[in-house]
C-alpha cells in the first residue's frame, strides 16, 4: 500500500489560513466557524473582514432593519385598538 500524505492544516501560519478564507462567501465563513476553535477565531480577525465584499449584505440589513420598524408599529397598534 502506498503512503498517504496528509496535509495538516494546524501547520499553516494564520496569514496563508486568512488568504484561503478571504475567498470565500459570508455564509461559508459563517459555516468555516463550526470547525474548530482556530477557525472560529480565525474567522473573527479584522484582516480576513478586509477582503470581504459586505455588499450584498446591505439590502438584507436595511430589510431587516424596515422589519424591526414595522414589528414595533404592530406592537404599538395591537395595545392600542384594545
Amino acid at each position: 500500500m502506498d503512503e498517504f500524505n496528509v496535509c495538516n492544516l494546524d501547520y499553516f501560519p494564520e496569514n496563508i489560513l486568512i488568504d484561503v478564507l478571504s475567498y470565500l462567501t459570508v455564509r461559508e465563513l459563517v459555516r468555516v466557524t463550526r470547525v474548530c476553535k482556530r477557525w472560529k477565531r480565525l474567522v473573527r480577525d479584522q484582516r480576513l473582514w478586509r477582503f470581504v465584499d459586505l455588499t450584498a449584505w446591505k439590502g438584507v440589513s436595511m430589510f431587516l432593519q424596515a422589519m424591526r420598524l414595522f414589528l414595533c408599529f404592530i406592537s404599538v397598534f395591537s395595545y392600542t385598538s384594545v
